[in-house]
Formats: structure tokens, C-alpha cells, sequence
């Protein structure tokens, strides 16, 4: 058995010439077999660990035991259809010895990716540059004015402790682990840079930030891998620079401000979806976080010392160590770097106040029905040397966290992903 989702995502002529096998008869299943229908490929069955109902949308249903004895064959791909259950999924085909699988992640992203260079009916590429309109309407529509109401009430608490973050550098592992009643952000510029009526709320919430007790939690991470693992998060609906957690819209920092405001013109036209294929959407990832300056250091300016006038610079950092507790005024900010996370358990229950704090790892990029196709980009992304220099050549905010030792074993592993030329 082999997991193709990067092969499916790469090239979708994998479908063709197949017996086809849905694993899943809920919400993904139906919604991989219509998919296929809209394509005019036939289904030849589905499948469930243990069958609960012999017959679905008018096909058979076999165990996972019976497909593998009679169709571990080279010309079969199950596709995996759910997105709680995928992995214990796949552990039950382990066994098969010929067979194809991928998920319908990679299934739907491939579609999204491919639509225009397959024979696929008008009907799912009409329903796919749909999708693509929707997706970027919702990103331009009011995005200023979401969570005013949740924001209030999250600043409005005493003694707030935040888990206050720019993204994929362990917030989650935290916040989940936290016996506190904490909160997890990863803006609140955006919404301080509002229009109109918002505003006067929103300074007041800042004096009140200024005065009374707060607690910050915040961290980085190696850039380049910091970055792939951004780009898969937000995957679901495949936009930037916003991304989606749940139903929460996120602003992706940057710089597009003009006097202090956010240029919305100018936001809503640099607003982008996957487009071609993964290396050319990763490609224009990285020239936005460079125009914008929209990577995880430039964050602590943008955030932490626009809103708080803390400057994290400012303040030495333990490198060996991996973190360090900065204290100005009223504002107590634990700074860690990811990859010593594992190590601080201690001293993330110190600085909360519950000794014995156990982290409980979350929101791992290798846990998500993402997963293959994740590892299989981070393996073979190319890397355009502009991009690459811009966090390697000569970089002092990747110094004030990392050892020179860190910074030549990080540039190792990418200078091979160069692309030549």
C-alpha cells in the first residue's frame, strides 16, 4: 500500500484508468462521490472498517478486510474520506501490498489546483472557480470588523494571561495544555487599526492593556519550515494573507498601512488563492512575506511593540536556554523559541503559576489529514535564492534567537533547495 497525496496534488492523471474505492460513507464520502459523478467517473464500491450498511448511494459496501483480499491490485485507488478518522483508516489498508491510497485532501487540492488541464465536465469547473470567488469575497468582506464584540470581552478580563503568537510556533501545543483560563490570538493590530465607530472602543482596550496586569506567552521558530507549515494551515479555504482557524478569520501581519491604517485597497488586491500548483502558490507566498515583511519577526513590531510599546530587541535572549522573560511596566512576556519547546515545561509553569504544567502536543502539522502532502512539499519544495537570503544572508532578528551553529545547520538543509539560475 502507498499514500500518493503529493503524487495526486502533482499530477491529477493519477485518476484515470482506475478502480475507484471511496473509504468513508459520512460527509467527505458523499462529497468525494459527487466529485467524482460531476467528472463522470464511475465509483466502483466504498468501504468501512465494519460495514453498517450493505448498499450506498447505490453502490456496495465492503469491509476494509474484503477489499484488501479482493482488490490489492495496482489499477486500485481508495480514496480516504474522512477527516477525524483518516489515519486509522490508512493503518487498516497497511497490509495491502499493491494498492494506491490517497486522501481527499489531496484529492479536492488537486481538483482545485488542475481543474483546467484535465477533461473534467463544466459542471465541476464552473463549482471550482465558484469556490474560488466565494473564497475571496468572504476574505474581503468586513474582515475589519470581525470579533470586535469577542475582542472586547477577551481584553476586558483581569489579570489576562495570552497566548499571543505569530503562528505555527507551538501556540496551540500550549494553549491546550494551559490549566489557566487563557486566550489565543495571533492579532489584535488588525482590529486596533479599525475605522469609525470601533475605534474609540479599541483605545480604550489599549490603555487598558497599558495599565492593568498581562501576561504574554510568544515564541519563533526556524522561518523557511515556519513558513511551509503557515502555508498548509489555512488550507481549507486557500487564501491569503488571510488565513481561517475554525470559523475565526485571521489577519496575516504586514506591512499595509498607510498613516497608521490599514490599506484595505491595496490588501484586498494582494489577497491571493492556490494557483497552478504548490510551488508557485509557496512562490507567491514568499514574495508577499517579503514585500510585506510579513514574517514572524517583523510580527513582534507590528503587534507587541505597536500595541504594548514593548520592543522584544531591546532585551537580551538566552540562546542556549531558548527563551527569556521580559518585564516592562505592567507587561510579563515569556519568549521561547519552538524548537526548544519540549524542554520548558517548568518554566511555562512558573511564569503561569501552576508548577507540574505538562505540554500536550497540538496542532502538529504531521497529525493533520494535510500531512502527506506536507511532507511531501517539505521534502521537495525549491526555494528561490531572493527568498532564501532573505532570512539567511545577513539577518540580525534570526541572530538575536539562534546560535550561529542553528543558523549554519538551518542553511544547510535548505541551500540544497535552491533553485538554480
Amino acid at each position: 500500500m502507498k499514500v500518493i497525496d503529493y503524487e495526486m496534488v502533482c499530477d491529477i492523471f493519477c485518476l484515470l484508468e482506475r478502480k475507484i474505492f471511496i473509504y468513508g460513507t459520512g460527509k467527505y464520502g458523499n462529497r468525494v462521490a459527487n466529485a467524482f459523478l460531476q467528472m463522470k467517473i464511475e465509483v466502483d464500491g466504498f468501504c468501512e472498517t465494519i460495514p453498517e450498511k450493505d448498499i450506498f448511494l447505490g453502490k456496495r459496501v465492503l469491509s476494509s478486510k474484503d477489499l484488501i483480499s479482493n482488490y490489492d491490485k495496482n489499477d486500485v485507488l481508495v480514496i480516504i474520506a474522512s477527516e477525524r478518522y483518516f489515519k486509522e483508516m490508512i493503518h487498516e489498508l497497511q497490509v495491502a501490498e499493491n494498492m494506491d491510497v490517497c486522501t481527499y485532501y489531496a484529492l479536492f487540492l488537486s481538483l482545485f489546483l488542475n481543474y483546467e488541464t484535465v477533461g473534467t465536465e463544466r459542471t465541476l469547473k464552473d463549482n471550482i472557480k465558484f469556490f474560488k470567488k466565494v473564497s475571496l469575497e468572504i476574505a474581503k468582506k468586513n474582515f475589519m470588523k470581525w470579533g470586535m464584540d469577542g475582542y472586547c470581552y477577551i481584553l476586558s478580563q483581569p489579570s489576562l494571561t495570552l497566548i499571543y503568537q505569530p503562528g505555527k510556533v507551538g501556540s496551540k501545543t500550549i494553549y491546550h495544555s494551559s490549566p489557566l483560563e487563557t486566550y489565543h490570538l495571533h492579532s489584535l493590530a488588525y482590529v486596533f487599526n479599525a475605522d469609525g465607530d470601533t475605534i474609540d472602543i479599541c483605545n480604550k482596550m489599549v490603555d487598558k492593556l497599558k495599565r492593568e496586569p498581562i501576561k504574554i506567552i510568544t515564541g519563533v521558530r526556524e522561518p523557511i519550515l515556519r513558513d511551509i507549515s503557515l502555508f498548509f494551515e489555512g488550507t481549507e479555504n486557500n487564501i491569503w494573507p488571510l488565513i481561517y482557524y475554525g470559523n475565526c478569520t485571521n489577519y496575516l501581519f504586514g506591512n499595509y498601512r498607510e498613516d497608521g491604517k490599514l490599506n484595505i485597497a491595496e490588501l484586498q488586491e494582494r489577497i491571493c488563492v492556490f494557483e497552478e500548483n504548490l510551488a508557485y502558490s509557496f512562490e507567491h507566498l514568499g514574495k508577499e512575506i517579503m514585500q510585506s515583511r510579513a514574517d514572524e519577526f517583523s510580527w513582534f513590531d507590528y503587534e507587541i511593540k505597536a500595541l504594548l510599546g514593548v520592543d522584544i530587541y531591546e532585551h537580551p535572549f538566552d540562546k542556549e536556554k531558548g527563551y527569556t522573560i521580559i518585564e516592562q511596566g505592567n507587561i510579563k512576556i515569556l519568549l521561547y523559541k519552538c524548537e526548544k519547546l519540549s524542554q520548558l515545561e517548568s518554566v511555562i509553569g512558573c511564569f503561569i503559576g501552576k508548577p507540574g504544567f505538562l505540554l500536550n502536543n497540538a496542532n502538529q502539522g504531521d497529525e493533520k489529514v494535510y500531512s502527506y502532502v506536507y511532507r511531501g512539499f517539505r521534502e521537495k519544495v525549491k526555494l528561490q535564492k531572493e527568498y532564501f537570503d532573505y532570512y539567511y544572508g545577513d539577518n540580525p532578528r534570526l541572530k538575536h534567537f539562534y546560535t550561529d551553529i542553528e543558523i549554519e545547520r538551518f542553511k544547510d538543509r535548505w541551500k540544497e533547495r535552491l533553485q538554480e539560475g
